[in-house]
């Protein structure tokens, strides 16, 4: 089967082809106009989300260097008499344990990340006194008291739960 032809150019269904009119001249496809229509859009969506995309990773970046490099001051303080085994977080996150003869004292800098802190005070067999205060930039906002043999007291708050 032969293709139907006008003049010497051959007609199809391909509306993307140039077809012939009668008198022999050529003329565009129906679709091209909006292929050009298209293509045009396809190009302002890209500029726009290169756009979008170049402007929130540098503000990510920012915001995530200013998230890393920004921490918590904490404070971890058992006052009293005797012997007794205190355990708190370290600045890597990971639970310190130590016994020691009170009073007692610990600075550290949180990590933002931390979602709590806190530090447990366990007396000895030989009992005592003890108070656990925990401080978080630079303000008390936590308090407990142990008393007697292996008496335990518990400070424990979220880790941003003191104004700066």
């Amino acid at each position: 089967m032969e293709p139907d032809t006008v003049g010497d150019t051959e007609a199809s269904d391909n509306s993307d082809a140039t077809t012939a009119t009668a008198g022999g001249r050529l003329t565009p496809g129906r679709n091209r106009l909006g292929i050009l229509v298209a293509g045009v859009a396809a190009l302002i969506c890209a500029a726009l989300a290169v756009t979008v995309i170049v402007s929130h990773s540098s503000g990510g970046e920012a915001l995530s260097q200013h998230r890393s490099t920004t921490t918590i001051p904490a404070g971890y303080t058992v006052s009293g008499h005797g012997t007794a085994q205190i355990a708190y977080p370290g600045a890597d996150g990971r639970l310190r344990t130590v016994t020691t003869n009170l009073p007692w004292h610990k600075q550290a800098d949180l990590n933002p990340a931390a979602r709590s802190t806190g530090i447990t005070v366990v007396l000895g067999k030989d009992g005592g006194t003890a108070t656990c205060t925990l401080v978080l930039h630079g303000k008390p906002v936590q308090q407990a008291t142990a008393q007697g043999p292996y008496a335990r007291a518990n400070c424990r708050t979220a880790a941003t739960s003191a104004a700066r």
